[in-house]
């Protein structure tokens, strides 16, 4: 596991936050409560421990009787393994009873239903993107072209959804509601940590009106400063060098301190949706290299925030 203090983004950053977990410490490390993170670590692990024990598919499958689709879709996190399955999979893994434990409070909690699941015009990825967002001990997001989602005043992300015509009114009012679902996790106990990096032009660009521009504005420097203690707000100014730039796009890191098998996952779209990259592949490393350059180039958090003011009181 990657520590969060220990990546090469850990100069840059003084807060730190408890992940939000369940159940009793396994191994000096406890549960996640999210569903999502879960099953998501509950799949890692059982991929880990076959590889460990150097037990082939083949037999896996025959031991269990199912077949080799189902246990690609168990270790690939695209479906939960039955109880009494795992059972029979920890048998033959021959598994400790502390790791046995954690493997089934893992799966306890994978199949339960998130707040996300109440919403059905929620599609898989931004559900997935809920359950991170809520078992996540921290997220490093930056935004070019729009203000962060969890930081989004309902006006604002309203007047973004008028100019996208796959949206109905009905549509736009369930996005508005999840977001303020979502915007829950930089006040909820324990808070989540919120490194965000927004260019100064998400800041001018101003989809509504002046108006709403001005509160959406004030809206970001009051809950930067009244969460200063797990949030850092820095602004990329326009007059910073062109190599931090990180383009046109959406770069969100969601980071784990509660698990023993996973560490950080991304998530990145620019016109479309360019999906999920984990820390395993080459893709990961870039994107880190490109949030640190973005980083070092932003203004400090309080002089971002004098700056949000400014540019509020320009509307």
């Amino acid at each position: 596991m990657i520590s969060v203090t220990s990546t090469s983004y850990g100069n840059h950053f003084g807060k730190t936050t408890l992940p939000r977990c369940v159940g009793t410490p396994e191994g000096g490390r406890y549960v996640t409560s999210s569903p999502v993170v879960a099953r998501w670590e509950l799949s890692r692990r059982l991929a880990a421990l076959r590889r460990e024990r150097n037990v082939d598919v083949k037999t896996i499958t025959a031991h269990l009787e199912f077949t080799r689709n189902y246990w690609s879709a168990v270790e690939n996190d695209r479906t939960l393994i039955a109880a009494e399955k795992l059972e029979r999979l920890l048998d033959l893994l021959d598994v400790s009873t502390t790791e046995r434990a954690r493997l089934m409070e893992l799966r306890n909690v994978a199949r339960r239903s998130g707040w996300w699941d109440n919403y059905g015009r929620l599609g898989g990825d931004s559900k997935r993107i809920c359950g991170l967002e809520d078992g996540a001990s921290r997220i490093r997001a930056f935004e070019a072209l729009m203000i962060p989602g969890l930081l989004q005043i309902p006006l604002y992300t309203r007047a973004y959804m008028k100019s996208d015509p796959k949206h109905s009114t009905l549509g736009s009012e369930e996005v508005i509601e999840t977001r303020r679902r979502r915007q829950e996790i930089l006040t909820r106990q324990p808070p989540v940590a919120y490194d965000v990096l927004v260019s100064e032009g998400a800041l001018r660009q101003s989809p509504a009106g002046p108006d709403v521009q001005r509160e959406q504005l004030h809206h970001i420097a009051d809950i930067a400063e009244s969460t200063s203690a797990n949030m850092t707000l820095r602004v990329i100014p326009f007059e910073s060098d062109p190599g931090v730039i990180l383009g046109a796009s959406t770069l969100v890191f969601f980071d784990f301190e509660s698990s023993t098998q996973i560490s950080s996952i991304s998530w990145q779209e620019a016109i479309r949706p360019l999906g999920f990259v984990e820390p395993e592949d080459e893709d990961f490393r870039q994107l880190e290299h490109a949030w640190n350059q973005g980083w070092a180039g932003s203004l400090e958090s309080d002089d971002s925030v004098q700056l949000v003011r400014q540019l509020a009181t320009n509307y």
